[in-house]
């Protein structure tokens, strides 16, 4: 059947116009394999906050399904809670698994891993780009009617509120995994995200 297909393409197009179509076919699928890559990374950084213990005080798996359940509990509107792979250099190296919570275009990226003898918590907030507004917006001539607008009041409130939320949940988590294991609670400075665009 698949052979009868490609035989009438062939026939119907020629040579010449058959390996134009696939040409168009390599070149929209790239493009579509582009955007929804970029739909996954997080590209605009609002914020970052991190932590080196000396001791490893649980497990990564441990951790995140803490912060999972007490994310569920809080009954945040609109969030998506998910697992993604980030490489820790190039393309061919090692990724590291890090615990996505979303809502609405805002991310955060929750990393609990073991470093040297110890072990870290990190976490980035900011947000994905709309892949497919950013292509045309690049464009010549109809690039301006995709522009991005100005967040609105609202919107900003949703982003400071999230941003609460999610890193409290962080912070309510840590202290509840290491209340009997003798660690010292962190202080409020030791909290402190850099609130800023990297």
């Amino acid at each position: 059947m698949f052979f009868e297909y490609l035989r009438y393409a062939i026939s119907s197009l020629g040579w010449d116009g058959f390996f134009k179509f696939l040409l168009f076919l390599f070149v929209l699928f790239s493009i579509i394999s582009i955007i929804r890559s970029a739909r996954r990374k997080l590209k605009l950084v609002h914020s970052h906050w991190h932590h080196y213990f000396e001791t490893i005080p649980f497990s990564p798996q441990e951790f995140y399904e803490a912060v999972e359940g007490a994310i569920v509990n809080e009954q945040i509107p609109m969030v998506q809670l998910s697992r993604i792979s980030y490489p820790q250099g190039g393309i061919f190296s090692v990724n590291r698994v890090y615990l996505r919570v979303k809502c609405r275009e805002y991310v955060f990226d929750i990393c609990a891993a073991p470093f040297a003898k110890g072990f870290f918590i990190s976490w980035w907030m900011g947000e994905i780009p709309d892949a497919g507004r950013d292509f045309f917006a690049n464009m010549p001539w109809i690039g301006i009617f995709f522009q991005k607008r100005q967040k609105t009041f609202f919107e900003l409130d949703n982003e400071a509120l999230f941003k609460e939320s999610v890193s409290h949940t962080v912070k309510k988590v840590y202290e509840a995994l290491t209340e009997n294991k003798g660690l010292r609670k962190l202080t409020d400075a030791e909290w402190m995200s850099i609130n800023k665009a990297l």
